[in-house]
C-alpha cells in the first residue's frame, strides 16, 4: 500500500479523479454495454502521446502556472518521470472507477442478479428487462478480484514511484522538489478529471439504469 503523506495527497486527488458528479441527467450520455469496448479505445495513454501534445495538455491544465510546466518538463528526464507519473495515475484511476461500479452491483444489486441469473433471456426480453451485468454471482466476484489484483499491482508501482526523483533531481532541494511535484500533481489532477469525464459518466449512467 502507499503510505505517509504521499498516500493521503495521492488518495485525496484520486477521489477528485474518480468521484466526479454530473448536476443534470440531460449531461448523461445514453450509453448502453455495447458502447464499452470502444469507450475503452478512448481511454489516454500518455505515454504514446506525443511529447508536444502531452507538454500542452498538461501545462494548460493550470494557465497561471503553464509556462513554469513547461520549462520544468524541457528537461528529458523530468519529461519521462512527469509523463510515467500520469499514466500511473491515470491507471489507478481507471480501477478505481471499475472498483467503485462492481461494489455497488454485489453490494446493492445481488439480489437482482441472482433472480435474473435463473431467468431465461426469452423471458427478459419479452418484458424489455435490462441485463447490463454477468449473468451470475460468481462472475461478479470474479470481475471485483481481477480488479483487487490490478490495484495491487498498480498501488505497488506507484509506491516505488513516489520514493523516486528523476536523474535530474537526485541531488537537488527535497523541499523544492515536493513543491514541484506538488504543482505536477494539480496540473494532472485537473487533466484526468477532463479525460476520464466520459468514464465516470458511463459507470455513472449504468448505477442509474440497473
Amino acid at each position: 500500500m502507499i503510505t505517509g503523506k504521499h498516500k493521503i495527497s495521492f488518495l485525496q486527488r484520486t477521489k477528485k479523479i474518480t468521484k466526479q458528479r454530473h448536476s443534470s441527467h440531460n449531461n448523461m450520455r445514453r450509453l448502453s454495454i455495447d458502447n464499452f469496448k470502444s469507450l475503452l479505445t478512448i481511454l489516454p495513454n500518455y505515454i504514446k502521446m506525443f511529447k508536444k501534445i502531452f507538454v500542452r495538455r498538461l501545462s494548460n491544465s493550470i494557465p497561471n502556472q503553464s509556462a513554469m510546466i513547461r520549462q520544468l518538463l524541457t528537461n528529458t528526464a523530468m519529461f519521462h518521470f512527469v509523463r510515467h507519473r500520469v499514466q500511473l495515475v491515470c491507471n489507478f484511476s481507471v480501477l478505481k472507477i471499475e472498483e467503485d461500479y462492481w461494489n455497488y452491483v454485489a453490494d446493492v444489486a445481488m439480489p437482482t442478479v441472482r433472480w435474473l441469473s435463473q431467468t431465461s433471456k426469452n423471458i427478459t426480453h419479452r418484458n424489455f428487462i435490462n441485463w447490463d451485468y454477468p449473468r451470475t454471482e460468481y462472475n461478479i466476484r470474479h470481475r471485483q478480484r481481477i480488479i483487487d489484483n490490478k490495484l495491487k499491482q498498480v498501488e505497488a508501482n506507484l509506491k516505488i514511484h513516489l520514493q523516486q526523483r528523476p536523474h535530474c533531481e537526485e541531488q537537488g532541494n527535497a523541499t523544492s522538489f515536493d513543491q514541484t511535484m506538488n504543482m505536477i500533481d494539480e496540473a494532472l489532477t485537473i487533466l484526468l478529471m477532463k479525460d476520464l469525464e466520459k468514464y465516470v459518466e458511463y459507470f455513472q449512467h449504468k448505477k442509474l439504469i440497473e
